[in-house]
């Protein structure tokens, strides 16, 4: 989905509605990552292992709940950048300029 978000992007960038449809797919991306990462409760539990003796000795968990933050302030940007651009109104074209 960012995939696309990006081509859209990239080839509409002077049309608003397909960056506006660019800003939503990456939203759509960033909130499938925060539900995947919530049904897994942020957490990750493996085993340690030292350099020195590659087998595993002791059980370890790494918190990740700091993503939750860091992806929600992207997916506000995201929103806010989305609906100012389908508020605003369009740009006006230029005036055809006459040469003396």
């Amino acid at each position: 989905m960012c995939l696309v978000a990006l081509v859209v992007g990239v080839a509409g960038h002077n049309e608003r509605g397909l960056v506006v449809l660019a800003d939503l797919l990456a939203a759509g991306a960033l909130v499938a990552g925060i539900v995947l990462v919530a049904s897994d409760s942020a957490v990750w539990h493996g085993l340690a292992s030292c350099l020195l003796d590659p087998s595993p000795t002791k059980p370890e968990t790494k918190h990740f709940e700091y993503l939750y933050g860091i992806w929600g302030a992207a997916l506000i940007g995201l929103l806010v950048h989305a609906g100012y651009l389908l508020a605003s109104e369009p740009p006006r074209p230029r005036p055809a300029q006459s040469s003396p």
